[in-house]
């Protein structure tokens, strides 16, 4: 028999080791602890897919704005907003890599790089996130709802775009800019 600091007998068959002698946590104590790191690392991952997501719906409207002072520069040089050889329905943007008036080089320097940001397409378009019915060879054949040019002529122009979320006033899903702004 033993007495520990406060005086209490204590018995114990490991030559002289009380319970608050050993070294340690419990189990019970290791569960606890693994269960916590779990649900902080659970919170933490959501939070950044959910940043990285909004990073790629920023870049997506800050493309598209681009792209429309682009068209804007277009037109103003050459009476039309219709690119000699792209722009044509189901086009996708980074396709019109021409100089002058073959193309949008001349207003945007990386046009040949103008793509959505995110590679994966089932991120970018979901089935049944395009009016006629899904992306990527549905009827409307955007490219994978990457920047796509619907058609343009003399007077106007649309192209197609995918929101994953929310990005100030406009909604998730898809739009469409023309050079009256975006639906």
């Amino acid at each position: 028999m033993f007495k520990n600091k406060r005086g209490f007998i204590l018995k114990s068959k490991n030559f002289g080791a009380t319970l608050r002698d050993k070294e340690g946590f419990t189990l019970i104590e290791l569960l606890a602890i693994i269960a916590i790191i779990g649900l902080l690392s659970t919170i933490v991952i959501v939070d950044v897919s959910s940043s990285r997501q909004r990073a790629r719906d920023s870049k997506r409207v800050a493309d598209i704005k681009q792209l429309g002072n682009a068209m804007e520069l277009f037109y103003g040089e050459y009476g039309t907003y219709k690119p000699t050889g792209c722009a044509e329905a189901n086009t996708v943007v980074s396709s019109c890599a021409g100089a002058g008036r073959a193309g949008l080089a001349d207003f945007i320097g990386a046009i040949g790089r103008f793509n959505d940001p995110s590679a994966d397409p089932a991120v970018l378009c979901p089935a049944g996130s395009c009016s006629c019915g899904g992306c990527g060879g549905c009827s409307c054949n955007f490219s994978s709802c990457n920047y796509t040019f619907l058609g343009a002529d003399e007077n106007t122009y649309s192209v197609a775009f995918f929101l994953e979320g929310d990005a100030g006033d406009l909604a998730a899903g898809l739009h469409f800019f023309t050079p009256e702004g975006t639906q």
